[in-house]
């Protein structure tokens, strides 16, 4: 079954020049405290779980995966949790609700419906919510991310959409996930089956939602900040937004990263052209590349304290749905360079891109023939 990625709609040169007006992408401000989670590993060292036996496979599938990648290791309980900390999953035919609890005494209770444990992916969001992870339509500065409409919004489903009022900002430059398993289905608790929200990025961008999805790479590297930060002294020396793994002996990249400390872009397959590595300067230069066929990595870099302009004049693809087995671009021009700020899976022409660092990182999934790829790059202040 093929995966359907974001798809990008640009119409007009004044949208693609917004990327680089409006400045989106501000650095937030620490001003409350951080959040502490439940009290999940402060006892045992482990996360106690219970639930409904016919929705086994998918719950199980959702915190091994998480086990997989962070210090969070979980055990089953066969009955349910009363005395101590730990998470009960329930079906319930009335409203939905997660009970976080920060008791060692007592467990955060979870109600979910029989469609949403049936969906690894809401399930994936309410399992999130339990850990302590928030919806990323709530984060504090989500003004600059998405605009949303209250009035659409059942009363029961509101408290998905509020925004924060405590810091759960552990690394600085975390930026908006669109891939974030956090990122609340649009049409959470919509009234007349319009969506909920829009989001500001980039204002033709449309994000289709994958039902067989669990989490994304941001949302392991906020658990292990949450539950895992202060067991080993490897997170200052993990790069591009890594983290340490759960024994501590190597950081855990993002897709698009090797390397022990996750410090070099992944080596390209198949024919990417003649050059992949770009130093960029004051002069304008270019990449020019036709017919190009495989997984290709494209860097660019400049001087530490200056910024990179990106015109993509032309990207050209052949009869493209958009799925993860199509063609697409996706670029990294934020200060995280752990997830991608754009995907673009559809034509493009003059599409203008200002980094906000010294750096520039391009991806380009591209299995099929023909197509055209011709951009221009130059250093500004």
């Amino acid at each position: 079954m093929k995966i359907t990625l974001i798809i990008l709609l640009l119409c007009s040169l004044h949208i693609t020049e917004s990327l680089t007006k409006k400045k989106v992408f501000k650095e937030y401000k620490k001003i409350l405290p951080l959040k502490k989670p439940p009290p999940y590993l402060e006892k045992s060292g482990y996360l106690f779980i219970s639930y409904p036996k016919k929705y086994e496979d998918n719950i199980l599938n959702i915190f091994h995966n998480i086990s997989t990648f962070t210090c969070l290791q979980y055990k089953v309980e066969k009955n349910r949790i009363n005395d101590k900390i730990g998470i009960n999953f329930y079906v319930t035919k009335k409203v939905i609700k997660v009970k976080r609890s920060y008791k060692l005494n007592k467990p955060t209770n979870v109600y979910l419906k029989n469609y949403v444990y049936k969906n690894i992916t809401k399930l994936s969001f309410y399992a999130g919510l339990a850990l302590e992870l928030i919806p990323e339509v709530t984060r504090r500065d989500r003004r600059k991310y998405v605009s949303i409409n209250f009035r659409n919004i059942k009363n029961s489903f509101k408290k998905y959409y509020m925004r924060t009022k405590y810091n759960y900002t552990y690394r600085q430059n975390e930026e908006f996930d669109i891939e974030s398993t956090m990122l609340n289905d649009p049409y959470l608790g919509t009234i007349d089956k319009t969506p909920t929200y829009k989001i500001k990025i980039h204002k033709k961008f449309l994000k289709t939602f994958n039902t067989s999805k669990l989490f994304s790479f941001s949302n392991f590297r906020r658990i292990h900040d949450l539950y895992c930060r202060e067991k080993c002294n490897l997170t200052d020396y993990c790069e591009n937004g890594s983290f340490p793994n759960p024994s501590c002996t190597h950081c855990i990249c993002s897709p698009y990263f090797v390397g022990k400390k996750c410090e070099k872009l992944k080596p390209s397959e198949g024919y990417c052209g003649v050059q992949e590595e770009f130093w960029v300067i004051k002069k304008v230069n270019f990449l020019s590349n036709d017919n190009i066929e495989g997984k290709c990595y494209y860097s660019f870099k400049t001087k530490e304290e200056k910024r990179i302009k990106i015109i993509i004049e032309h990207l050209i693809f052949r009869n493209n749905n958009c799925t993860i087995d199509d063609p697409y671009m996706q670029i990294f021009y934020g200060r995280d360079k752990s997830t991608p700020d754009l995907t673009i899976c559809n034509n493009v022409t003059n599409l203008n891109i200002t980094s906000l660092s010294n750096e520039v990182y391009i991806y380009f999934h591209i299995p099929t023939v023909p197509n055209k790829l011709y951009l221009k790059f130059h250093e500004i202040n």
